[in-house]
């Protein structure tokens, strides 16, 4: 994936055409039958809290370097970009980009192939092998669950909205900590954003892990 840094996003135009780009690499990747894993740029705990700890003594930014939240902004409008695209890419969407698909894996144009629909899709790459492809470089949660989002995703669209509307380093990280808690039932979201995911985010704010062991299990009991 791109260097985050080198790249910021400002506008929605932005977030598009990086959605294209991102499905663009995993088909071609696929194809080319590279194995290479993806791997997905995370905010550094250490950072996040000292940034956090002078938030909360201050009210506000005070002298932690901004430049490190404008990167923790790009890390989760970009990751989630990742997020969406594997989501339609696997099913879990209304929508699937057929004309992309075409252009890049069945080059339409010269062969006069296509497919339809996702169903189709995903039948043809079983054939080819693709689906076994895809499986050595994508990243995953730490579970082992396909890096996916039912309802999570929504909620985090919502985020990445608000932060295209604001510059303000402060905004930038009560939104960054309003993505962190966004829920996911059966897989650690937050992991997607910052190294370590729920447990660094436990450390930071002190919460018994053992405690919220429980909790995770008693809902996925429930949930089941």
């Amino acid at each position: 994936m791109k260097d985050l840094i080198e790249n910021d996003f400002n506008d929605q135009e932005d977030y598009f055409e990086e959605y294209d780009d991102t499905f663009r690499e995993i088909l071609t990747k696929m194809i080319n039958g590279d194995k290479t894993k993806i791997i997905l740029k995370k905010i550094k705990p250490s950072m996040y809290q000292q940034a956090l700890n002078e938030f909360m003594r201050y009210g506000k930014i005070m002298r932690y370097p901004t430049k490190y939240i404008d990167a923790w902004k790009d890390i989760v409008i970009r990751n989630t970009i990742f997020l969406e695209v594997n989501t339609m890419f696997y099913g879990h969407t209304n929508y699937f980009d057929v004309d992309m698909f075409n252009d890049e894996v069945l080059n339409t144009d010269e062969t006069g192939e296509s497919v339809r629909d996702w169903s189709q899709a995903w039948e043809y790459m079983e054939e080819k092998g693709y689906d076994v492809v895809l499986d050595e470089f994508m990243p995953k949660f730490s579970n082992g669950h396909d890096l996916i989002s039912d309802f999570g995703l929504q909620p985090l669209q919502n985020v990445v909205r608000s932060l295209f509307e604001t510059q303000d380093p402060n905004q930038i990280l009560v939104l960054i900590n309003k993505a962190l808690d966004i829920s996911h039932q059966r897989s650690d979201l937050s992991e997607i954003f910052i190294e370590g995911g729920e447990s660094s985010l436990n450390r930071i704010s002190g919460l018994d892990e053992n405690v919220l062991r429980i909790i995770r299990e008693e809902t996925i009991r429930i949930f089941s």
